[in-house]
């Protein structure tokens, strides 16, 4: 019988023999055709043993014509993301409850606000067609921590829809207190004028 060290240096010395076979059947095709470009640096020329023949730059303009061929499209990424239709209407809402507290209709804000602010966001969450959570890191960890796919789903969806209640508490608040110092600030100037 074989001991067990001796099964580990056979394994070991069938690997070793193998390996320049393994990596080339990683690194190309079954048609023996390395599949995935050189690197390159920006600027420099590309190797003869590429496949290219002829030694050419490439630069950040010739990226569309790289796309068009490989069919890559190229999202713009969102960069004012956070500045939406959604926080203009939570602006102009952190306006108003401040003008319906000067005047006495309201005294509390904060239940109004949760109320019509959640009631809001769960119908344009409705209307929305994206359907999968954007909190990737919340996402890895609790698909991680055991929870079915369908269970992921609705609590991640669930912390878009706090996020964007979140956001859009914070917009108003900042309207609030906003228009609340420019109220104090115009009865400090009324009293130092009278």
């Amino acid at each position: 019988m074989d001991t067990a060290a001796e099964r580990r240096d056979r394994r070991k010395k069938k690997i070793l023999e193998n390996a320049e076979q393994r990596i080339n059947a990683i690194l190309k095709g079954p048609d023996g055709i390395e599949n995935r470009p050189a690197p390159v640096i920006e600027g420099e020329p590309i190797s003869p043993s590429s496949g290219d023949e002829s030694q050419r730059t490439i630069s950040f303009e010739d990226t569309e014509e790289v796309q068009a061929k490989n069919e890559i499209h190229y999202m713009e990424p969102l960069y004012f993301e956070f500045v939406n239709q959604n926080r203009q209407i939570a602006f102009f809402a952190g306006i108003f409850l401040r003008i319906l507290v000067l005047i006495g209709v309201l005294t509390n804000v904060v239940w109004p606000w949760i109320l019509g602010c959640t009631t809001f966001e769960i119908f344009v969450f409705q209307k929305k067609k994206v359907r999968y959570p954007k909190h990737s890191y919340a996402i890895n960890f609790l698909s991680y921590s055991g929870l079915t796919e369908e269970n992921v789903l609705i609590i991640g969806l669930m912390m878009d829809i706090l996020y964007e209640i979140l956001l859009n508490s914070v917009i108003a608040v900042f309207a609030f207190l906003s228009l609340h110092a420019l109220i104090l600030f115009g009865k400090y100037i009324s009293e130092i004028v009278l």
